[in-house]
């Protein structure tokens, strides 16, 4: 059932009934409701109880649900098969040919009574917010507005308006506190939560990592239900051991880059036969860029923090030397920055949400990682690849998205083969050449999802409700649009791009193009981008600019 109408349902099991209440308006399992309630008065539960076969008749028609269920026999004993029903199912046990005493009627009203209560538990609990803000090492985001905190059983969603903003799943919470709002945060006092985690995803195509979110609620307690609600939540997360509570030392933050690997295939190497997992590949293909050293018993004696579990696997790659060694101070081609395809998946998302949502997800860049991809390749830091290489067994296959970013990290070179490719892919002789290929392939992925999101769009979106004609978007104009960006390649770098270097910065396409609601959400996802990627550019170029100071001084 749907909040409001559990609500409802849980009203009417309390609520005083006034004698001469018109019984016919009401729903059936208000009805019903009333007829099982043994405070009322003993008339009006039969006219309740009349009242509702009258209805049950007129809705079922010639049969239905509630119907099949009144004509089945309910299996014995009943104390396990009441359990068993649903709430409706409940409720109608009184009116079923085998339930010839009160006894089995009270005792389906009482399980039913336990079950609303427990599903009304259950339903998600929304918390107002006067603001949010999130922060992390190089960046700050802040939003106010009709904000809304949403509690669930999976976790917790921030909202505006009908739009989530982000999740907060307990797997990547490492610590929480409450605290109270100063004068700057807030003009009267309120609770602030205060989470530290260990990513967030905003949208489809941004991942923050290591930082802090501050939710600033309405309210100044959390003594009420809600609150404690709430509050039992992060302690069911801690019971499972998903997060640590300390109030924590900014010091002992560590700075995590990862880069996503595919969970159907955490290895490059793929499987010929069962048991081949379990022989000895040339090399475990890395799949992140690796953390800094970990902070020094020396200072600080904290346990360490619980965070998701790295495997054997991911400790190896610790070792792997960072790629940043491979980029000069060019800007990347528009065609090859993550930018141009977060733009465009952006656009879609604006369009038609919900179908963007249901989508297998692009690939998500955190910011390392759009900093890697923000300069282009300096080919003088290139290693000269063997020729002919080592042999690799042809058991092992590399992934023909990383083998189109190897050969475009080594464009401007030389010329490699597939043999020279399945070495750097497959063997351990290249660690951090191979993770750069990685990383850039997460941009071929990309593009090659691109296609199909447009086409999908416009078959499960567009092309339907352009017999809508109560819409207010200009549909023609936008499926014009989005046709155009499926079939012409050219037109999509153009509309994106203003050079071969440089990505728009603010939205091409006005209200009169693709309506004023969609424009409105591209324009405010468009200016979360062009700010994640001025952070990461600066990012990218202080690399640059430390190794070449570290050379120097080697030199």
């Amino acid at each position: 059932m749907l909040r409001d109408e559990l609500l409802a349902l849980k009203s009417v099991t309390a609520a005083p009934v006034d004698p001469h209440t018109d019984l016919t308006t009401l729903p059936a399992a208000h009805l019903a409701v009333l007829a099982l309630r043994a405070d009322l008065d003993v008339l009006l539960r039969q006219r309740a109880y009349h009242a509702f076969l009258v209805k049950a008749a007129e809705e079922d028609g010639c049969g239905g649900v509630r119907a099949d269920f009144l004509s089945t026999p309910l299996p014995q004993p009943y104390a396990d098969s009441l359990h068993r029903l649903t709430l409706s199912q409940l409720l109608s046990v009184q009116f079923r040919p085998d339930c010839d005493s009160d006894a089995l009627a009270t005792q389906a009203y009482s399980v039913f009574l336990a079950k609303l209560d427990l599903e009304i538990v259950q339903l998600p609990l929304d918390f107002p917010l006067r603001k949010y803000t999130m922060s992390w090492d190089g960046g700050e985001r802040e939003d106010e507005g009709e904000l809304m905190l949403r509690l669930e059983e999976s976790g917790m969603k921030v909202f505006e308006g009908e739009e989530v903003l982000f999740s907060l799943e307990p797997e990547r919470v490492l610590s929480f506190r409450v605290e109270q709002s100063d004068a700057t945060e807030a003009p009267e006092t309120a609770t602030i939560l205060v989470l530290r985690l260990s990513q967030v995803d905003l949208g489809l195509y941004i991942s923050i990592r290591d930082l802090e979110v501050r939710l600033v609620l309405e309210t100044a307690n959390l003594d009420g239900g809600a609150g404690e609600r709430l509050m039992k939540m992060f302690a069911s997360w801690a019971a499972a051991e998903k997060a640590d509570f300390p109030v924590e030392d900014e010091d002992n933050i560590e700075l995590k880059i990862d880069v996503e690997a595919d969970p159907a295939a955490p290895s490059t190497a793929s499987s010929a036969s069962p048991d081949l997992a379990a022989q000895d590949s040339p090399a475990t293909p890395a799949t992140s860029l690796p953390p800094p050293s970990p902070v020094s018993e020396k200072v600080s004696n904290k346990p360490p923090r619980k965070r998701v579990k790295r495997s054997d696997e991911d400790e190896e790659r610790g070792a792997v030397e960072q790629p940043w060694q491979y980029l000069g101070e060019r800007s990347v081609h528009v065609t090859w920055h993550p930018g141009l395809y977060t733009r465009q998946f952006a656009l879609l998302r604006a369009i038609a949400p919900r179908v963007v949502e249901d989508l297998l997800d692009p690939p998500c860049f955190t910011t390392e990682e759009l900093a890697l991809l923000s300069l282009a390749t300096d080919p003088k830091t290139l290693a000269k690849l063997p020729f002919p290489p080592e042999s690799v067994s042809q058991r092992y296959r590399h992934k023909w998205e990383e083998r189109l970013a190897l050969e475009r990290i080594y464009q401007e070179r030389e010329h490699i083969n597939v043999d020279q490719t399945r070495l750097v892919l497959l063997t351990s002789n290249f660690p951090s050449l191979r993770l750069y290929a990685q990383v850039l392939s997460k941009v071929v992925k990309a593009r090659d999802m691109l296609t199909k999101a447009y086409d999908t769009v416009l078959h499960a979106r567009l092309y339907p409700r352009l017999k809508d004609r109560t819409t207010y978007d200009p549909i023609e104009r936008i499926v014009v649009l989005v046709e155009r960006l499926r079939d012409d390649v050219h037109y999509r770098n153009t509309l994106f791009s203003t050079s071969n270097v440089s990505l728009v910065t603010n939205s091409p396409l006005s209200d009169v193009d693709i309506g004023k609601g969609p424009a409105r959400r591209y324009e405010a996802e468009l200016k979360l981008i062009v700010e994640y990627e001025k952070e990461s550019l600066k990012i990218a170029r202080e690399k640059v600019e430390s190794l070449r100071v570290e050379m120097w001084h080697r030199k």
